[in-house]
């Protein structure tokens, strides 16, 4: 939600109704059944950092400030469904 990627959250477990409510509905009245305000971004607290590795036009100074975002170079990635960028 917090990129603009989806217009409406459903929570995982309700998706098998939702599945079941679109077959008799329209979507826009089953989404709306099942749709709840999404829980905070993970990604809006890590914004300042993000906004300032990419404040260049020049791909090479972009890969620099990720490597040292936030002073320190950056953690490789984690296991699925954990953050994939640290500072």
């Amino acid at each position: 939600m917090f990129l603009g990627l989806a217009d409406h959250f459903v929570p995982s477990e309700s998706l098998p109704a939702l599945a079941e409510a679109l077959e008799s509905s329209t979507a826009e009245a089953a989404v709306g059944r099942f749709a709840q305000e999404p829980p905070a971004s993970a990604l809006s607290g890590q914004r300042k950092w993000i906004d300032d590795a990419y404040a260049s036009d020049d791909a090479e100074e972009i890969v620099a400030r990720l490597r040292n975002a936030g002073g320190k170079p950056l953690q490789p990635p984690r296991r699925s469904g954990q953050s994939r960028l640290q500072p």
